[in-house]
């Protein structure tokens, strides 16, 4: 894809942050190939990454040659948010940083397809895409936020530890939570 010349300064320079949020972002998570806590998740991270990159090449496209402005520049010279280019850290500060940033990304593109602009075309696409690498977030959230809840509850979160049923574990959770105290399994000791 060549650069569209007849696009305003103002317009290639938000493709040219756009892109390199997107690009930077795209490296961070993968980097976590080989090195998440599940497969899985290896291969949803690098599945969010690719739809990143494809989103960079679009934009960066927008503005010149997307090869030279991703691997030619100064560093000093990309346009992109600092959030995206914070180092991994532990697992959950990734995916706290993909919450804050595919939150962002949603309401932006969103906006985006609604409109006429030269942004309109990617921003339909990518807004099914960024709907979920949100919704992972949110899930990941989710999890970290209730595990250690599930996990003082005796349950843990498997089906084999609740008497062979997530509903009864999760229903045992909820009862705990709501009163105050951690379920026991009956005939235990406290």
């Amino acid at each position: 894809m060549t650069a569209d010349m007849t696009l305003d300064a103002t317009t290639r320079t938000a493709a040219l942050a756009l892109g390199d949020d997107a690009l930077v972002l795209s490296h961070r998570l993968g980097e976590w190939a080989g090195h998440a806590p599940v497969l899985e998740e290896e291969v949803a991270l690098a599945n969010i990454a690719l739809d990143l990159l494809g989103q960079a090449r679009v934009l960066l496209s927008m503005v010149g040659d997307e090869d030279e402005l991703a691997y030619l520049r100064e560093e000093r010279a990309f346009r992109n948010l600092q959030l995206v280019e914070q180092p991994n850290g532990d697992f959950a500060h990734t995916i706290a940083r993909q919450l804050y940033f595919s939150t962002y990304q949603h309401l932006l593109y969103a906006e985006l397809a609604a409109g006429q602009g030269p942004f309109a075309p990617l921003a339909a696409k990518a807004v099914k895409e960024v709907a979920y690498h949100r919704d992972h977030a949110e899930q990941w959230t989710l999890r970290s936020v209730t595990a250690p809840r599930r996990a003082a509850s005796g349950c843990g979160g498997r089906a084999g530890r609740c008497g062979g049923s997530p509903a009864r574990c999760s229903s045992r959770w909820r009862a705990s939570t709501s009163t105050g105290r951690p379920w026991r399994r009956p005939g235990s000791r406290p």
